[in-house]
């Protein structure tokens, strides 16, 4: 994130984009010229912190669940639209299996 200009004019897409370190990153993305889509069950987290920072064009923020198959295809078709298709995706999200996972 510190080589100027390297995400002007680029679409990114950033998924657990609410809290902890997808907030961070979303924060810090706010400040760069790309066209930012910030993505979280709960849009809300994410609508109150961008609220604080400066207004910007190109971004656009979704409560896309991204266990849901058919949720994740409407959004890639609407970003791919009004932003083109993503340059730079970060997966950020936690997706539970709903089971305990005991490793070893």
């Amino acid at each position: 994130m510190n080589t100027p200009g390297f995400y002007d004019g680029k679409t990114v897409l950033l998924t657990g984009a609410s809290t902890g370190i997808g907030k961070a990153l979303a924060i810090k993305l706010m400040h760069t010229k790309c066209k930012l889509v910030l993505v979280a069950r709960r849009r809300e987290l994410i609508s109150e912190f961008v609220t604080s920072q400066p207004k910007r064009e190109n971004l656009i923020i979704s409560g896309c669940d991204v266990s849901d198959k058919e949720a994740v295809s409407q959004l890639l078709e609407e970003v791919t639209q009004k932003m083109g298709q993503p340059d730079i995706v970060i997966l950020n999200a936690g997706v539970s299996l709903g089971e305990n996972m005991k490793f070893g």
